[in-house]
């Protein structure tokens, strides 16, 4: 179940949301799901790099941070450095995300394949943004019009989404509902 638990939001849902300018609409279809939305000074420091933090911080979603600088912290993002394949900077903010979610029971928002994969099998709760936009469709907070709306914006912007989704998003929901045992 992913409602009510905190989300934890990696780079890449916030960061091609804002340039697809549809931050606004995935803020909104992720709060009526959770009230709780964090993110990791990593993942910050990533948006800025990406010219995008601050539409993020004047939408004032993620509402926290939730990373720290003590042993307890760096053990726990340690933990998923090996899993995530963590070499310098790269994939560091999924693991400081995957770190904050194991810690406080909650919901990661992460869009790349092979850490899905590692959340998937290390039984890490999570979702992709795309994931968001077809439950939001499925639950009454948006038609499947507009969620198609909101791929095509996506699929504009540099980020890696399925072309299947892209071409025919309906039918990737169907399949994605099937998959999960979802109505």
């Amino acid at each position: 179940m992913l409602d009510g638990r905190p989300w934890v939001w990696d780079t890449s849902p916030l960061l091609h949301a804002a340039r697809a300018e549809r931050l606004d609409v995935v803020a909104f279809l992720a709060g009526q799901r959770s009230s709780d939305h964090r993110t990791t000074s990593v993942v910050r420091s990533e948006l800025d790099r990406g010219g995008v933090l601050g539409e993020v911080l004047r939408l004032g979603w993620p509402v926290s941070e939730g990373d720290r600088e003590d042993s307890e912290w760096l053990a726990r993002v340690a933990e998923w450095e090996v899993p995530l394949g963590v070499r310098g900077l790269h994939n560091l903010g999924e693991a400081t995300c995957f770190a904050l979610a194991t810690s406080i029971d909650g919901v990661v928002v992460v869009d790349d394949k092979a850490a899905a994969r590692a959340a998937e099998k290390r039984g890490l709760a999570k979702i992709g943004l795309l994931g968001v936009l077809d439950d939001a469709e499925r639950l009454g907070h948006q038609t499947m019009t507009q969620a198609v709306a909101v791929v095509h914006a996506l699929a504009e912007t540099d980020g890696r989404y399925p072309r299947d989704a892209v071409a025919d998003f309906p039918a990737w929901c169907r399949l994605r509902r099937r998959k999960l045992h979802l109505t």
